[in-house]
């Protein structure tokens, strides 16, 4: 998923005087809640439409994949390494023998942020982008979004599983925290 990068002022009159995320954290890590947010809360928002990747031959399979709800990934039948994004040939050992393997579809967070800001107007804020390290899949790294949970309760380490939104023929993976 590619993120738009903008320039753009800060207006400190449209924010909240700073609260911790948690008791545990300090005040350096202090996070600040445009007044008119609410709580991310994942599926059950409606979430504005997102913008679509464009569909290759090497990626349709993971972006058309979720349609049986299970997360596919490139792999090498030389050496077994998982190449993602997607590409036509092995990064490990340069074969061009790749084919999508199903993933067990959990991982954990490796880093996140929150984002408040309304890049569009149709956009609820704030939600999640995470990197999400996928269980068994070597050094696998997607960036998504966790959904499904206030964004304040979203921290690294925390285990997740894929679930897929549906936009036209493309499933977007992103994922839930597992309970």
């Amino acid at each position: 998923m590619v993120m738009p990068v903008a320039r753009h002022r800060h207006h400190h009159r449209d924010v909240d005087p700073p609260e911790l995320a948690s008791g545990e954290r300090g005040p350096q890590h202090a996070q600040r809640r445009p007044n008119n947010s609410a709580p991310a809360t994942g599926r059950d928002r409606s979430m504005a439409k997102r913008v679509l990747p464009r569909l290759t031959v090497d990626n349709r399979f993971f972006w058309e994949s979720g349609a049986d709800g299970k997360l596919r990934l490139l792999q090498c039948r030389d050496c077994e390494t998982f190449v993602h994004p997607p590409y036509p040939v092995c990064h490990a050992c340069l074969s061009d023998r790749l084919e999508p393997q199903v993933v067990v579809g959990t991982g954990t967070v490796d880093t996140y942020t929150v984002n408040y800001q309304k890049w569009r107007p149709d956009l609820d804020v704030p939600y999640v982008i995470a990197r999400i390290a996928i269980d068994g899949a070597g050094d696998v790294i997607l960036t998504s979004n966790v959904v499904g949970c206030p964004a304040e309760e979203v921290r690294i380490g925390d285990k997740v599983r894929v679930v897929f939104e549906r936009q036209d023929d493309v499933y977007l993976p992103l994922f839930e925290k597992v309970a």
